[in-house]
């Protein structure tokens, strides 16, 4: 590059991915949140900075490109996706259960790594306020309100990420209810009510989404499972054998479509602060949940767990992670 006398020779990234002199402006995608209270939010902007000027000073790019070309570099992926950068950039993603908790946040975490997210749940004032906030960070996300007891609209969330974006990489099964009570108490709605979500819900989604990825010739599907697939107690049984069947599903189905090049991970969360206890019914149980006196995960430590695992190369599969809080003895 020439420089005229007098002019600084120093360079720095600029928005439209151009070595450009000092002076150049911050990048518009999103302003650096000073000030706010989300030091994730910061980590995610200041990763995204250096990435582009990396990757832009060792293109030595000397003309602008377009957002669509910047998103599009490194992915053949149709429609529009995220201007954000990231390991995930040019990526598409599903997440069910995405209205709160551990799927909220990996909605943010994916997004934040530069997937364009689809997400999916049924609180839909929720899902449109979420959405607002991927955006105002410079993520790209759309809102489908989708029941996954409901087979049909399994498929129609499925559906709507390929004819919004062309395609579907990531399939996120977060979707679940923890409805704990000891067996003799006969509570055979809440147990429905588990199996139909926590299984039933996760393997609606999945048929679908195995389809659309043999045909694109590959993907990865992460099925959110818990601790309590590994092993049970008192009042816990019948949840346990939602997730143990969650582990059991995983496992086949990675045997079954690895040659498809498609990945399948399971993550077994311990104690998360998350709704989830909130619906619980009995209230021996809710009394006794109560006295834990442990500092539990926060949905983002499981949110990047995900984000870990779907970030590998196409190469390494993560079938299992285990995250438990530090003080949970088991």
């Amino acid at each position: 590059m020439q420089h005229r006398a007098g002019e600084s020779k120093e360079t720095v990234f600029s928005p439209d991915l151009q070595v450009k002199p000092a002076d150049a402006r911050r990048p518009s995608f999103a302003p650096l949140p000073i000030g706010s209270e989300d030091v994730r939010s910061k980590i995610r902007w200041i990763d995204r900075w250096v990435s582009e000027y990396q990757w832009a000073s060792s293109r030595h790019e000397t003309q602008p490109m377009s957002r669509l070309q910047m998103a599009d570099r490194d992915s053949s992926t149709r429609g529009e996706v995220s201007p954000v950068m990231g390991r995930l950039n040019g990526k598409v993603a599903v997440v069910t259960g995405a209205s709160s908790g551990i799927g909220e946040a990996t909605v943010r975490a994916l997004s934040g790594e530069g997937a364009a997210v689809v997400a999916g749940a049924r609180r839909r004032e929720r899902l449109e306020k979420l959405v607002e906030g991927v955006t105002r960070d410079g993520g790209n996300a759309i809102a489908v309100e989708c029941d996954v007891t409901d087979e049909e609209q399994a498929h129609a969330l499925v559906d709507r990420a390929i004819e919004e974006f062309g395609r579907i990489d990531v399939l996120v099964n977060n979707a679940g209810v923890m409805l704990l009570s000891k067996v003799e108490k006969g509570l055979s709605e809440e147990w429905r009510r588990m199996f139909d979500v926590n299984v039933l819900g996760l393997l609606y989604a999945t048929d679908a989404a195995i389809e659309a990825m043999k045909r694109q010739g590959g993907g990865h599907i992460v099925n959110v499972s818990s601790v309590a697939g590994r092993k049970t107690r008192p009042t816990v049984g019948v949840y346990s054998g939602t997730k143990f069947a969650v582990n059991a599903v995983s496992e086949a189905l990675r045997q079954e479509v690895l040659e498809d090049g498609i990945r399948v991970t399971v993550v077994e969360p311990g104690a998360v602060a998350t709704e989830l206890t909130d619906h619980i019914t009995d209230e021996e149980v809710r009394a006794g949940l109560k006295q834990r006196s442990i500092e539990p995960l926060q949905p983002e430590d499981i949110a990047d767990a995900v984000a870990y695992a779907v970030g590998q190369p196409q190469r390494v599969s993560v079938n299992e992670i285990l995250i438990r809080p530090t003080q949970q003895t088991n």
